[in-house]
Formats: C-alpha cells, sequence, structure tokens
C-alpha cells in the first residue's frame, strides 16, 4: 500500500505531477486511491479593464494570459464570450495555434477554440484574441469578456471588463463634382444647384 508521499514542492501543479510520478512507480492506478487525484485547471487574466477608443488597432484579450495544469492535462475547447455584444460593431480577431482552430460567431458575438491540445497550445491561442470595433459611431454600452476554458477533467473562467469609446469626428465634406457652368448672358436660366451630390458626414 502506498501510505505516504515525499513532496518538497509549494507548487500545486507540481505537487500534483510529483504525486502521480511516484504512483506510477510503485504501480499503483490514482484514480484507485481512495478516490481520483484531482487534475487543476486555472486560467488567470488580469484585472485592469480594457479600455477600446474608436478607430484603435486590435487591442489584446491579455497578451500575459497564463493557463495552468498538470503534466497530463488535456483541453478540448475555450470560448471567449462578449457579454454586452453589439452585432455590426464587436469583433474578435484570433490566430490558430496547431490543432486548435477558432471561429467567431457574428451572431452571438462568441469565438470558440476548439480541438484537443496542451496548455500552451490554448494559452497561446487565448493570448493571440483581440478586439476591435468596426463602427465610426461605436456604443459605449459595457461589455465584458468572459473566457472558459474545458479539458477532460475540469473547466476554469475568467473575465475582463471592456471599455468602448466613441470620438466626435470632424465633419467632412465631399462633393461629387468639382466644375459648376452658368450662362452669365442668360437672363432666363434657372437656379443652379451647387451639387447635388454632396454629402457630409461626421
Amino acid at each position: 500500500n502506498v501510505t505516504s508521499f515525499e513532496i518538497f514542492s509549494l507548487d500545486y501543479n507540481s505537487a500534483l505531477d510529483a504525486i502521480y510520478e511516484q504512483l506510477a512507480a510503485e504501480g499503483v492506478d490514482p484514480t484507485r486511491c481512495g478516490g481520483e487525484v484531482p487534475i487543476s485547471l486555472e486560467l488567470d487574466i488580469v484585472d485592469l479593464p480594457i479600455s477600446y477608443t474608436e478607430n484603435d488597432p486590435p487591442t489584446p484579450l491579455d497578451g500575459f494570459l497564463d493557463l495552468q495544469g498538470s503534466a497530463t492535462t488535456v483541453v478540448t475547447s475555450a470560448t471567449v464570450t462578449i457579454s454586452g455584444y453589439v452585432p455590426n460593431q464587436d469583433i474578435l480577431d484570433f490566430s490558430n495555434v496547431g490543432t486548435v482552430t477558432g471561429i467567431f460567431d457574428d451572431a452571438t458575438g462568441v469565438l470558440t477554440f476548439s480541438g484537443d491540445g496542451n496548455l500552451t497550445q490554448y494559452q497561446t491561442a487565448l493570448r493571440s484574441v483581440a478586439y476591435r470595433n468596426s463602427s465610426e459611431s461605436p456604443a459605449e454600452t459595457p461589455r465584458t469578456l468572459q473566457v472558459e476554458v474545458v479539458s477532460t477533467e475540469t473547466t476554469t473562467t475568467d473575465s475582463r471588463t471592456l471599455n468602448v469609446f466613441a470620438v466626435n469626428d470632424i465633419p467632412e465634406l465631399t462633393l461629387s463634382q468639382t466644375n459648376l457652368e452658368v450662362d452669365v448672358d442668360n437672363e432666363l436660366q434657372r437656379p443652379i444647384s451647387l451639387d447635388p451630390g454632396l454629402t457630409l458626414t461626421d
């Protein structure tokens, strides 16, 4: 019988790995040793809000996002959900990493990564996620980016607040024509429109 473990690390995940190694060395199945040995999965995202101003380049969810687990962890999927999603404005960019591929649903505002992968692959994929807004008049309603990571054993979640700021753009006048012809000798000439196709945008 296995009665004790010699563990000298204060790191939880390293301790779990040491338990597995010691059990394996003694020919013991950890799932039959008084119940299952838990496999840790932990997601850590910075607490500071994201600030996005109209026409900014894509802004990362968290370039230093940290995903931790045991050496045996297999991640099966992850989602990034925009709570307070505004269709036709909010967009999440991302990169595929190895077997981990993503798809952004512009109807629901949910980015889904799928495919069995290790912690490094999913961490890299989630670090690639960036927010942008395609509107010249973005809604300033509060949003939250909610992240969920699922492994074969457990699930972990975290979130980050997103603040969007619109900009009062300088009005822009556009003429559709550059020449205006007037017959100064014709006293009966009707009034002439300066430019029927003129547009003014803000």
